[in-house]
């Protein structure tokens, strides 16, 4: 393989989203993407899977997380795939049986781009930032998210306190009774 056969060739681009994507997540994807509007969760969700599984496909063991705003300051988050185990092997992060990954996403009109990765994060309902507590840095990124603020890290799964689709004031007020401990 030549140089200009390898460039790029590691790459999840618009050809390989084509390819592994389901039709209908892939319109989606580019529908948000030219319109920029709001990523749905379901489709943020359906991509990272099929990246995370095309990367360790790949080979992957590690990734990061590389935002570049317009305003000249970068940022990045590198994390892996793998958990070390006794012995010195390493297993596929699990949490009852199934894999434990939560897409984070900004699709900022600063950006310019829209950035999808996943990272092992906590389970606990009410616990929004991963961080394995539920604190007011909990309510305070769900009202940020409320506003349109795209509070990062943000696991949607557990903002979501009730039955319905939606993040909104009654999440905040269950959050803030968890703290409480009020039932």
């Amino acid at each position: 393989m030549n140089l200009q056969e390898m460039f790029g060739s590691l790459v999840f681009n618009d050809e390989v989203m084509r390819q592994r994507l389901p039709k209908e997540t892939y319109m989606a994807l580019h529908r948000t993407i030219a319109e920029g509007t709001a990523l749905d969760p379901a489709v943020a969700s359906v991509v990272a899977n099929t990246m995370k599984d095309w990367a360790i496909e790949k080979g992957a063991t590690h990734f990061t997380h590389w935002f570049q705003p317009m305003t000249g300051i970068t940022t990045e988050k590198h994390d892996s795939f793998l958990s070390p185990i006794e012995g010195g092997g390493a297993i596929i992060n699990y949490n009852n049986g199934k894999p434990r990954f939560t897409c984070y996403v900004s699709t900022t009109s600063i950006a310019k781009e829209l950035s999808i990765y996943r990272k092992v994060t906590s389970d606990i309902l009410g616990d929004v930032n991963g961080n394995g507590k539920i604190n007011m840095m909990d309510v305070t990124a769900v009202i940020n998210y409320i506003l349109g603020k795209e509070p990062t890290p943000f696991i949607y799964e557990n903002a979501c306190m009730n039955d319905d689709p939606y993040i909104n004031m009654q999440d905040v007020t269950a959050i803030i009774n968890i703290i409480l401990g009020v039932k």
